[in-house]
């Protein structure tokens, strides 16, 4: 686990001959999160409307990144909602989405990107609370293939 933090002092105690340091930081979160990220769930739809259930660890809220990546689309022109299922909080995506696509939701950086670009959303970042949780997913198109990964680094306060 990893805290952001700022060292606030620093001092060398002399005992004798043996210096003892003494350093002291002052968290700017009292969250600290995993180094390594997790992968809370990933599916396969080809369904208008699905989603998935799975457990988030730690004792903090996941922020995720949201990975949709769109195998086969037709009637491509429409909109892709992503959300917590429990709350619907979420974000909905409109535009042009066509095969190869990668489609991020990056929920603890705030943004929301098309194939590497930085996009326009609507809605509110989705996060979900420590405990069983389930993530949806809805698009209006005609059929679609896609791919969904969560992704995230666990957090303990």
């Amino acid at each position: 686990f990893k805290y952001t933090a700022t060292m606030n002092e620093f001092n060398i105690e002399w005992v004798g001959s043996t210096a003892y340091v003494i350093i002291v930081f002052i968290a700017s979160t009292p969250i600290a999160e995993a180094v390594d990220s997790n992968t809370l769930v990933s599916f396969n739809t080809t369904l208008a409307s699905d989603g998935a259930s799975f457990i988030v660890d730690g004792s903090y809220v996941a922020e995720p990144i949201i990975d949709i990546t769109i195998n086969s689309v037709t009637g491509g022109t429409g909109e892709i909602s992503i959300f917590n299922a429990s709350t619907n909080q979420g974000i909905t995506v409109s535009g042009t989405f066509s095969a190869g696509q990668h489609l991020e939701i990056n929920c603890s950086e705030y943004t929301v990107s098309l194939a590497g670009t930085n996009i326009d959303f609507e809605g509110i970042f989705p996060t979900f609370p420590p405990g069983s949780q389930r993530i949806g997913y809805t698009d209006t198109f005609t059929t679609r293939n896609v791919d969904i990964t969560v992704t995230y680094n666990v957090k303990i306060v």
